[in-house]
């Protein structure tokens, strides 16, 4: 049984004007005042109770009634459960699209997008936690452009290669997509393989996702997808393969992975090694996979990245050569 069925059942409970308003809330997300929600209202053209033009007083009637039927938060937020049924009921709906454009035109914008003068200083904070850039990235992401999602990706990994490092940043802007295989299959090739491949990453590197994402990832895992036009899946799919201990499965993705991502490819292969074969050496191909991994993101004092890092410890460790002590504490 689907487990979305019973609030997908209980939307019918809700008036027309007050699911409009839960589900902008739902798309929406955290960080937006009242104001600045009342003129996604109005710019999403939702039909008011009375059938007239949208005020706080309305706005405020419409979400303490939410507030009551349990559907947001006491401060005004979309509740866990309630997020993915409300964002596929907007999704699904006909014209979906251009309602998320102009929702993403009222919404307040990163500081990452704006047009760039000559004096321009680069923002402040990590991009994975800049709320009204993952914003923009969900809402277009919602509405199938995939374009839009890799220029503004763009922009925070241009932002990020001069701050912090941060391998999951892909994921992390797309947080917050459903995991509803119906709406990742309805996307454009491109975005389906972001969008999957994201939802996994955050389970494995965060333990992100819930119920809905392990459904997903049971799914993905099985399913024979055209890998040519999926690599990040199929990478992301090669690191559940290791920790899963499917280590024929790991071997078969390699050479896909190889003309993808050399150095994911050259560091599963290290732990491969390690994990299958205990008397092969497999050091000197985490010290390669190690040392091409610096050379790509630009950083001297680095470890490989996810649980190619712990593998790497694990194998100094398990080499027992005191000689070695010192590559434990690099990084």
């Amino acid at each position: 049984m689907n487990a979305l069925a019973p609030l997908t059942h209980a939307l019918s409970t809700l008036s027309q004007a007050d699911q409009a308003v839960a589900e902008l809330k739902a798309v929406v997300g955290e960080g937006v005042n009242k104001a600045t929600f009342l003129e996604i209202i109005r710019a999403a053209r939702v039909a008011s109770p009375d059938g007239k033009a949208w005020s706080h007083a309305k706005m405020n009637e419409s979400v303490d009634r939410l507030i009551r039927k349990r559907v947001l938060s006491a401060n005004g937020v979309v509740l866990p459960d309630w997020r993915e049924p409300l964002t596929l009921s907007l999704v699904r709906r006909q014209g979906s699209a251009a309602v998320l454009a102009a929702i993403r035109k009222a919404a307040p914008k990163s500081s990452r997008e704006a047009s760039r003068p000559y004096y321009y200083y680069s923002p402040t904070g990590s991009a994975a936690t800049d709320a009204d850039l993952s914003r923009s990235v969900r809402l277009m992401a919602l509405a199938n452009d995939g374009a839009e999602v890799e220029r503004l990706i763009g922009l925070a990994e241009e932002s990020s290669a001069r701050g912090a490092y941060e391998p999951a940043l892909s994921a992390l802007l797309l947080e917050g997509c459903p995991t509803d295989p119906e709406f990742i299959d309805g996307l454009s090739l491109g975005l389906r393989d972001r969008v999957a491949a994201g939802h996994l990453e955050l389970l494995l590197d965060r333990g992100r996702g819930g119920a809905g994402a392990d459904a997903l990832v049971e799914a993905m895992a099985d399913r024979d997808w055209d890998w040519a036009a999926a690599p990040r899946l199929d990478r992301a799919l090669l690191r559940l393969d290791l920790l899963a201990e499917r280590p024929d499965r790991a071997r078969a993705r390699l050479p896909r992975v190889r003309a993808y991502d050399p150095v994911t490819a050259l560091a599963a292969d290290a732990a491969l090694i390690f994990l299958t074969d205990p008397r092969a050496d497999s050091l000197p191909r985490f010290r390669e996979a190690l040392k091409q991994h610096r050379k790509a993101v630009g950083r001297r004092k680095i470890t490989l990245p996810h649980e190619f890092g712990l593998y790497h410890l694990m194998a100094l460790f398990a080499a027992g050569d005191a000689g070695l002590h010192a590559q434990r504490w690099r990084g």
